[in-house]
């Protein structure tokens, strides 16, 4: 996250919203293990059903495991709203492959891009603030 907050400040946009989503993917991942009470992601019923390889990218895959159901409950049911607007945006502008590989967002001047890139980090970071609790962190 920090070196999403970096690039962002150095207007690296696409690098910061990368890092940004990964850095919540990263957490989803690190919640489903704490709450398993394991280190090895491949010991966990989310891998043993078929969250592998390029599905672990997916933050709706990961949100959908069966072990973080409360967790995607208390973001869809979240009253204020915060949390089930921030993950709307990260999830939905979150593809890996395309932020990794790419040199644009889809937006065509810089300042709807640098707006984006913004609210996504700001995003990313009210959803990772909020699985690190999940964590006792």
């Amino acid at each position: 996250m920090e070196d999403a907050q970096t690039l962002l400040q150095e207007r690296r946009w696409i690098g910061a919203m990368y890092l940004g989503g990964y850095a919540v993917e990263c957490a989803l991942v690190a919640l489903i293990c704490y709450q398993e009470s394991t280190t090895d992601f491949r010991e966990t019923r989310a891998f043993k059903s078929g969250i592998r390889g390029t599905e672990i990218h997916k933050l709706s895959k990961l949100i959908g495991a069966d072990t973080l159901r409360r967790v995607k409950n208390a973001i869809t049911l979240d009253r204020t709203d915060e949390l089930k607007t921030a993950w709307d945006l990260v999830a939905g502008r979150w593809q890996y492959n395309k932020l990794r590989y790419c040199d644009k967002v889809g937006i065509g001047d810089q300042a709807a891009a640098q707006q984006l890139a913004k609210d996504f980090i700001a995003a990313v970071g009210r959803i990772q603030s909020f699985l690190l609790r999940e964590q006792g962190e």
